[in-house]
């Protein structure tokens, strides 16, 4: 309910030309990089957040996932509004269960 938006983006035409530029623009100052995840074919997928105002740390106005690193395929998912790590472990734990 406190998410305001949703933005995919994916190409299979040239994707390491989209990955190398999508990377080049990530603000450092406004994003931090949450968990890096590399697999044996030269993928990477990497996690960032944007914290929110005023926040403890755990609650975030942004989070996005930018995989790509290889000739295969490049994916940007931004995910924008009110996220809260600590409800999403919790949904991630009940969904694990069953």
């Amino acid at each position: 309910k406190d998410l305001r938006g949703l933005r995919i983006l994916t190409t299979d035409v040239t994707p390491l030309k989209y990955y190398k530029e999508a990377k080049s623009k990530i603000n450092t100052n406004e994003y931090e990089i949450l968990m890096t995840v590399r697999d044996k074919d030269g993928e990477n997928v990497e996690f960032y957040v944007k914290e929110a105002a005023g926040s403890e740390g755990s609650v975030f106005e942004e989070f996005f996932l930018l995989a790509g690193g290889n000739d295969d395929d490049f994916v940007l998912i931004s995910f924008v509004g009110k996220i809260d790590l600590n409800k999403i472990t919790k949904l991630a734990k009940t969904i694990e269960e069953h």
